[in-house]
């Protein structure tokens, strides 16, 4: 059976999340631009099942997408600067 031929939804939410066990970023990001039916995923409850560290499913123009989470904003870090700075004073 060819993977990209895959049409149960199920089958795919299994694969995905055995491939994030591993860490297998680009093989995801592969299975998603690959198999029409993954667009049918919603991302939200992927998100909610499927936990990648740094990484967050997404849609765009109505394709199911794998992009960075960029949650670390300039306002953490400086805060985790600053922090740092105090705790070398002491």
């Amino acid at each position: 059976m060819d993977v990209f031929t895959v049409d149960d939804l199920e089958l795919i939410k299994k694969l995905i999340k055995e491939l994030a066990n591993k860490n297998e970023i680009k093989a995801i990001r592969m299975l998603l631009k690959n198999i029409p039916n993954c667009s049918q995923l919603i991302p939200k409850e992927l998100n909610k099942e499927i936990k990648i560290n740094k990484y967050k499913f997404s849609s765009r123009d109505g394709r199911l997408i794998l992009i960075a989470n960029k949650t670390d904003t300039v306002n953490d870090r400086c805060v985790e600067i600053l922090n740092n700075v105090v705790n070398e004073l002491k």
